[in-house]
């Protein structure tokens, strides 16, 4: 039953039953409250009547004695503080004006209209009628009567869509209003200003659930409480959980402890399974299954999830995996071929292959051998194997010394001008020498060896030492 089919259902038993003409001027008799329910507890918020929030249990309580209680709605205005209802009169089969109602049936006047999102009965009128209220005609011809009706029907009453606040088009009598919050869509009412609206109410720039942007009056909370008529028609907002992968919608139903948690699911990254994680009406839209390997092929199979088959040589797939593999292919799954050979054969380089740069080499100061017997203590440097020769020098100035390239020995051989001695004065034979001077004068310095074995001396009058001896010419 939407929210204005109230107002069209008249019953013909309003006028016998009404005790007095409520709330439309004149001298009347109006009847009292229910007994319990004062004038200024009715102009407060059902939290400061009961001295905390209106729970169904509470509603359903206060259904069982009779006794109205407004829904929690903030400071909701007082529609009928200039009326009374008599004690116990909410208890009785039909019930005066300010009574909660089921249907018209509920009502003296025969009428039960939505006030605020809950079920109240009203009253026939001439022209006044309570603040929140507005003398209206319902019905045609002879059938015609005037009611109070609400100017706040479905006001903060759970909603998806304009109709179900009971609005024929964009702005009118009521509108679904997206709550800033995020916490759900409930119905508003036009305004222009705060006075048009409700206590506990703001006038405020709204976006309505079509997109279009008008001031509505919203609650003064970040959502509006369920009430039993609410509860009762399953009233329930969309809703909406957002992150950075999405936003994903939802229902908020109206159940005994209010609205439950936003049944949207949590806006997820896309994955292959078949389901739209980031909720943008896409099914594994742009997800990759790729694994990495060049020898797969891969794909999205929906529920299934990805599938990565190894391609082999009969699929001819070529890979690469850097400058260290030569003639690379795929084989069951993998990417092989022939290592690149990066040895140089130097012992005095570190060789390597990177497969960005490919085969690098890099001096080193290892130990070595670089093939001479005449050198020891052999090392690297700079890439060359070095060592430290081997000194042949025997100290004799007629001989050359040498170092054996296959044995390492030192050789040392006699000079040729040594090979033929010279007789000297005094007997002396030259064995070697070499040119010095004399006092002035040319001579050698030789090691003698004195013919038939006598030794060094003074001769033909020139004095020498052993060693020292005239320079002689032929």
């Amino acid at each position: 039953m939407t929210p204005t089919s109230f107002l069209r259902q008249a019953v013909g038993v309003a006028a016998t039953l009404v005790i007095g003409a409520w709330g439309c001027g004149g001298d009347v008799t109006v009847p009292t409250f229910a007994e319990g329910v004062t004038d200024g507890e009715l102009s407060k918020p059902a939290s400061d009547v009961s001295g905390e929030g209106v729970s169904f249990a509470d509603e359903q309580a206060a259904e069982a004695s009779d006794e109205m209680v407004f829904p929690e709605v903030g400071d909701v205005s007082d529609v009928y503080a200039d009326a009374d209802v008599e004690p116990g009169a909410c208890s009785g089969f039909v019930k005066p004006a300010g009574c909660k109602c089921k249907g018209n049936g509920d009502c003296m006047s025969g009428w039960c209209v939505l006030h605020l999102g809950e079920l109240v009965c009203t009253e026939e009128c001439v022209q006044e009628c309570p603040d929140g209220y507005d003398c209206e005609a319902v019905g045609a011809g002879p059938d015609t009567v005037f009611i109070c009706t609400s100017l706040y029907p479905a006001l903060c009453l759970p909603c998806s869509t304009d109709k179900d606040c009971g609005a024929d088009g964009i702005g009118g009598a009521s509108s679904c209003v997206v709550y800033p919050s995020g916490k759900g869509s409930f119905c508003g009412k036009a305004c222009a200003a705060d006075g048009d609206c409700p206590g506990g109410f703001k006038c405020e720039e709204a976006v309505l659930t079509g997109g279009q942007k008008m001031k509505q009056c919203l609650i003064s909370k970040d959502e509006c409480p369920c009430t039993s008529y609410a509860f009762e028609n399953g009233s329930s907002t969309s809703c909406t959980w957002g992150n950075e992968f999405g936003e994903c919608e939802g229902t908020r139903v109206c159940g005994e402890g209010g609205l439950t948690e936003c049944s949207a699911a949590e806006p997820k990254e896309e994955v292959c399974d078949g389901e739209d994680n980031d909720c943008d009406s896409g099914i594994d839209e742009n997800v990759t299954c790729d694994d990495g390997n060049q020898c797969t092929k891969d794909s999205c199979k929906g529920e299934e999830g990805c599938m990565n088959k190894s391609l082999g040589i009969e699929d001819q797939a070529s890979c690469y995996v850097g400058k260290c593999l030569e003639d690379p292919h795929c084989e069951a799954g993998e990417c092989v071929g022939t290592s690149v050979d990066s040895d140089d054969d130097n012992p005095c380089t570190d060789d390597w292959c990177d497969p960005q740069e490919g085969v690098k080499h890099k001096f080193n100061s290892a130990a070595c051998d670089d093939g001479d017997a005449c050198t020891s203590q052999d090392w690297c440097e700079q890439g060359t194997c070095v060592g430290i020769a081997t000194g042949c020098d025997d100290g004799d100035p007629c001989t050359t010394d040498a170092c054996d390239q296959d044995s390492g020995e030192c050789v040392s051989t006699m000079l040729e001008e040594c090979e033929s001695p010279v007789l000297l004065r005094g007997g002396f034979r030259a064995a070697y020498w070499t040119s010095v001077s004399n006092d002035g004068k040319s001579a050698f310095s030789i090691g003698a060896q004195a013919v038939g074995g006598g030794m060094a001396g003074d001769s033909a009058g020139v004095h020498f030492h052993v060693g020292l001896v005239p320079y002689l010419n032929k």
